[in-house]
């Protein structure tokens, strides 16, 4: 079974790559890839036997024909995101989170007039079409119920009180690199449109572990790909010849 995570891994890798490269190009996606494989946190979580694993490889996936979606504006794109990201929240509901950001990012572009409104209802309901099966199976057994309580109410009634700046302060030590140029990034690498999505996809996927009462530390996972996108082009930015 780890080879297999092994294996979902490398395939992260690979996706982050093919992201960052729809976007910044192949210097800036190879070194999004090297960020990420090299990131403590990441690699420690990736390795072990956790529905986490999946979930984030799938959630990559999406993002990424999310982007070709934007960039080639080829509907089959949006289709082929949305049902992978259907598939991510099957292996955990905390993709909801990146899943309310995706149509949140389409609501808005659809706001800017550069994709028709229908394809943000076209992704809901091919979103909706993947996870349904699961739902009527629930009902179905009589189990739904039972989904409700250990899936979502057990976890919002947890009396753990989390405090985040220790989380913080420890991958700031483990990561120092990862995160200083994913800062510059932030401040000045990203400019245009679909640079600036990155940004706050990976703003949005970091800050809402936070607002879960009891997180671990591999919740992070679906957001590092993302910082490791921005990261790379931060570096990129810095050392870019004036």
């Amino acid at each position: 079974m780890r080879v297999f995570m092994l294996m979902m891994y490398a395939a992260i890798l690979r996706l982050t790559y093919l992201t960052a490269r729809e976007v910044f190009g192949h210097e800036t996606a190879l070194l999004s890839a090297l960020l990420l494989g090299s990131t403590l946190l990441f690699l420690h979580k990736a390795i072990e036997i956790r529905p986490d694993v999946p979930q984030t490889l799938f959630g990559a996936a999406a993002f990424l024909y999310l982007v070709r979606y934007f960039r080639r504006n080829q509907r089959r794109h949006l289709y082929i995101s949305a049902g992978l990201m259907g598939i991510s929240f099957l292996f955990l509901q905390k993709a909801l989170f990146p899943l309310l950001f995706i149509v949140a990012a389409l609501f808005y572009t659809g706001y800017k007039r550069r994709i028709p409104y229908r394809d943000v209802f076209l992704y809901a309901g091919v979103l909706a079409l993947t996870v349904a099966p699961y739902g009527v199976y629930l009902v179905a057994t009589g189990t739904f119920g039972s989904y409700l309580d250990w899936a979502w109410i057990m976890n919002l009634k947890l009396d753990v009180h989390f405090l985040p700046y220790k989380f913080i302060l420890g991958a700031l030590a483990d990561n120092a690199p990862l995160w200083l140029f994913y800062v510059l990034g932030i401040l000045f690498a990203l400019k245009a449109p679909l640079e600036k999505f990155f940004g706050a996809a990976s703003l949005v996927l970091f800050l809402s572990v936070f607002l879960m009462p009891a997180p671990s530390t591999q919740y992070f996972m679906a957001a590092l790909p993302v910082v490791a996108i921005v990261s790379a082009a931060g570096l990129a930015e810095t050392f870019a010849e004036r």
